[in-house]
């Protein structure tokens, strides 16, 4: 079995099939806010990776790198590229084998999109703290130290346990709102990750390391199946009555999360123009911003919001063009696409084109 973070790796190494660099991978992991990390989540199929580990250092990422390279389990697709690099096609089955083994596209969400990660870590520190504070007010206990330390959630709580006038009734309400939620998730390991991360009154959450020795899977692959579980529990709060506040997301950390979910704000001050009918010169100009940052808004536009519509930039003949060009070529490399059709087209068409082809197929199996 590999160590967790390297099987992660390898995993996105396999789908990225030498198209993007290996740091790539990085910027998705940790949900770098930048265009190319947007439009290559969706590209790829890491909507529910990104953002998944957003504590990962840089040093150890690239310290994993290095020991794949240098076990050769990887190689680089080209010699002048050494960041682009395939799997080691001698090693290529024994990984296959071990993705299976532990179903990591199913567990980890990777056959389907949903809430972000962003939105999950806030509703879960809601959850966890929310668990804390009633489980010592039961024994009586006022005083303990916060399991949470963002400052945002432990107001949220507070707020919230000011407002609740029957505090016996409102826990017992909430343990069996719980259960419920718990009882839906589609897979068992989901609500167990979920219960052994938090923290009660003479009980204390497991750390992922602890949990790494339960259920002897690697770490960095559990931290992905419990991001997942949390995300199933939060979309079945939202529409259970006593967990739905613990759900309710209100706009923080840079993204917008109403009904333009996953957005960041400077994407949605550039959709509120397009909305008004400006082109995206004019959007540039009022905005102080280049072109193609605004063309960057447009990409992650179209890849958070399934109904947005691409045809203003992407005539249908031209995105055909496109296609087939990508499915002949067997490549989403922008620039060998560029070459192919020369100035027939331009690199957001084909960017554009790529993201709405992969939403299209994004409910699709993942081999």
């Amino acid at each position: 079995m590999l160590n967790g973070l390297d099987f992660i790796i390898l995993y996105m190494i396999d789908k990225l099939n030498g198209e993007r660099s290996v740091q790539g991978c990085y910027y998705i992991l940790t949900g770098k806010k930048s265009g190319q990390a947007i439009q290559d989540t969706t590209l790829f199929g890491f909507q529910n990776w990104y953002g998944a580990l957003p504590h990962l250092e840089r040093s150890s990422f690239d310290s994993c790198v290095q020991q794949l390279k240098q076990e050769n389990k990887v190689v680089s697709v080209d010699a002048s590229k050494a960041s682009y690099v395939t799997i080691q096609p001698a090693y290529y089955a024994d990984v296959i084998q071990q993705w299976k083994s532990l179903d990591l596209a199913q567990r980890s969400g990777l056959q389907s999109t949903s809430l972000p990660a962003t939105q999950v870590f806030t509703f879960w520190r809601r959850l966890q703290l929310w668990m804390q504070v009633c489980s010592h007010h039961i024994n009586e206990h006022a005083s303990f130290q916060p399991i949470v330390s963002d400052l945002e959630s432990k107001m949220w709580v507070k707020e919230k346990w000011r407002r609740t006038q029957d505090k016996v009734e409102g826990i017992r309400r909430f343990k069996g709102a719980l259960r419920d939620v718990f009882e839906q998730c589609t897979d068992p390991l989901f609500p167990s990750l979920c219960v052994s991360r938090l923290t009660g009154y003479g009980v204390a959450g497991r750390t992922f390391q602890q949990l790494e020795q339960l259920y002897d899977l690697p770490e960095a692959v559990l931290r992905l199946f419990w991001l997942q579980g949390a995300r199933e529990c939060m979309q079945h709060a939202k529409s259970h009555p006593d967990l739905q506040p613990f759900a309710k997301v209100e706009e923080g950390d840079g993204v917008l999360k109403d009904k333009h979910v996953g957005l960041t704000l400077s994407a949605f001050e550039t959709l509120k123009y397009l909305d008004q009918g400006f082109d995206l010169q004019a959007i540039a100009y009022k905005r102080g911003l280049k072109v193609s940052t605004i063309e960057d808004h447009v990409v992650e536009i179209a890849s958070k919001n399934p109904s947005f519509s691409v045809q203003p930039f992407l005539p249908s003949e031209v995105l055909e063009r496109i296609l087939n060009v990508s499915q002949k070529l067997k490549t989403k490399k922008l620039s060998v696409i560029k070459t192919e059709l020369g100035s027939q087209v331009t690199y957001l068409q084909i960017r554009l084109a790529l993201v709405k082809e992969a939403i299209r197929h994004v409910h699709k199996p993942i081999s």
